[in-house]
């Protein structure tokens, strides 16, 4: 699945001391997006934040995104 292949290259890139930037996160928030993951979306979007990475108008549109695809709207309307 193509989710699990972004999540595994941000692991990846973890182990390599390589710092993931937005576009890193953004990549993978949609591909969970894409994948129906809503779970491993919010995590990210939590990794991100305790990362001190500021999430842009596409962070917000794949996890709203993911979120309402997967009938969790007060998530998605958290997000706002």
């Amino acid at each position: 699945e193509e989710w699990e292949q972004a999540l595994q290259l941000l692991a990846e890139m973890l182990l390599r001391d390589v710092e993931p930037s937005v576009i890193s996160f953004n990549a993978a928030i949609s591909a969970c997006e894409k994948g129906a993951q809503p779970d491993e979306a919010m995590k990210l979007l939590d990794s991100m934040r305790s990362r001190r990475l500021s999430p842009n108008r596409i962070t917000y549109n794949a996890a709203v995104g993911v979120c309402w695809q997967s009938r969790r709207s007060a998530e998605a309307w958290e997000l706002f």
